[in-house]
């Protein structure tokens, strides 16, 4: 699995999000794309999203490639 985080968009979406995460599975080059409003939010699309392919796949994910960027680090309020 291949993760990034984009953000801030200069222009909210009509939901107000400024943020995206996307998930590429490297095998099949699936895509998942979750629409965030603050970047601190990523953990927890990625709690929702392992659940999912876990159960959709049946085996574990192992590995989760990131660029190391700071998005994931950084807390809004």
């Amino acid at each position: 699995m291949h993760s990034d985080v984009f953000g801030p968009m200069l222009v909210p979406s009509l939901g107000k999000y400024m943020y995206y995460v996307s998930f590429i599975y490297e095998f099949s080059r699936n895509t998942w794309i979750y629409f965030l409003r603050k970047n601190f939010e990523v953990f927890d699309r990625f709690k929702e999203f392992k659940v999912l392919v876990e159960n959709q796949i049946d085996k574990k994910i192992k590995v989760l490639r990131t660029n190391n960027g700071g998005e994931l680090c950084k807390k809004e309020f």
